[in-house]
């Protein structure tokens, strides 16, 4: 499957294979083999090539839905797309961007995943309160790839 040009991947535009939804646990409506993974951006670093890896390689497995937040897409040339289910940019700009929660809302009830893996706390902020909105309750996993705790806030 062919991807459009990364400018093209507006909103919740995305390369959906078929039309099939997930499942959280105990929910009969829904199918635990799609994993929604969401990133910040595609920037080289650590976290995101490791990411990569990761949905690579269980993207051949499972249904992979793959989200990221902000445009910076370096790494994306990486990513196994013809092996996902779907790849979504969700275009968020300054901070808590509420349209882009709103197409993060609208991917979780759309493809109904059994968990939201975020890769660091700013995904795992906008799926906290994503997951709130939706009708849809994936449970939420967190990875943090981080070595120093500088502030307190951090520490939270």
């Amino acid at each position: 499957m062919n991807a459009a040009p990364s400018s093209a991947l507006t909103g919740s535009a995305a390369l959906t294979g078929s039309a099939a939804g997930g499942k959280a646990s105990g929910d009969p409506s829904s199918d635990a083999s799609t994993l929604l993974v969401l990133m910040t951006s595609f920037v080289h670093g650590g976290a995101e090539r490791h990411t990569i890896t990761l949905v690579n390689h269980f993207s051949r497995s499972m249904r992979i839905v793959l989200a990221y937040l902000k445009p910076d897409e370096s790494l994306l040339p990486h990513v196994q797309r013809e092996h996902l289910h779907a790849l979504s940019f969700l275009d968020a700009r300054k901070g808590m961007d509420g349209q882009a929660l709103g197409r993060l809302t609208a991917l979780i009830d759309r493809h109904r995943p059994s968990q939201v893996l975020c890769i660091n706390a700013y995904a795992l902020m906008y799926a906290h309160l994503a997951r709130r909105r939706a009708t849809f309750k994936p449970a939420i996993v967190d990875i943090l790839h981080t070595t120093l705790v500088r502030t307190w806030k951090e520490r939270l």
